[in-house]
């Protein structure tokens, strides 16, 4: 894995942009019911389909903004466990995007998310020169809730009737991040 940009999150993780042999084990990662469950964007059953489909529009975006904007999140091995991007970023220099992420199962719980979404924001913030960073989650989505607010996300407050997945209508919690001049 030369020439690739990694941004270390600490000694165990890495962000990276996408590579296209990550397609078979996005099938793999992502072919749980919980992160269609829980994610407005991942489909199930998670196709080989749907990661090409989101490989072609990381490409794509990495272009249009000559930047990445998605990124691969790897262990030390190299080897792909999730992922985080910005989201509504219709256009460079703007002052907001939203966030949106995943990490394995296998990851949960041992503190990975709060640092990636983090590092991901300090990005966002010098990189991309934003100055605020969102992210929407379903409002039954307490782990989600509370990453965020281990990275330093505020809650703004609670939208009403807002998402629909399945047929469903639900609540969903804004929380966002504000660069500190």
């Amino acid at each position: 894995m030369e020439n690739i940009i990694k941004i270390y999150v600490d000694n165990d993780i890495y962000l990276s942009e996408f590579m296209e042999q990550d397609q078979d084990e996005l099938v793999l990662l992502l072919n749980e019911k919980e992160f269609s469950e829980n994610t407005g964007t991942i489909p199930f059953p998670y196709e080989l389909v749907h990661s090409k489909n989101l490989l072609l529009y990381a490409f794509a975006e990495a272009k249009k903004f000559k930047k990445i904007i998605h990124f691969a999140i790897r262990n030390q091995e190299g080897k792909i466990i999730g992922s985080i991007g910005f989201e509504k970023l219709y256009k460079l220099p703007t002052h907001q995007a939203e966030i949106g992420y995943w990490l394995s199962k296998k990851y949960w719980g041992q503190g990975i998310m709060p640092k990636v979404i983090q590092k991901v924001c300090e990005y966002g913030f010098s990189e991309l020169s934003l100055a605020r960073i969102s992210a929407m989650v379903f409002i039954f989505n307490i782990p989600s809730c509370k990453v965020l607010e281990k990275s330093g996300f505020i809650k703004e407050g609670v939208l009403r009737n807002f998402f629909l997945q399945n047929g469903n209508i639900f609540d969903g919690v804004i929380y966002s991040k504000i660069k500190h001049s």
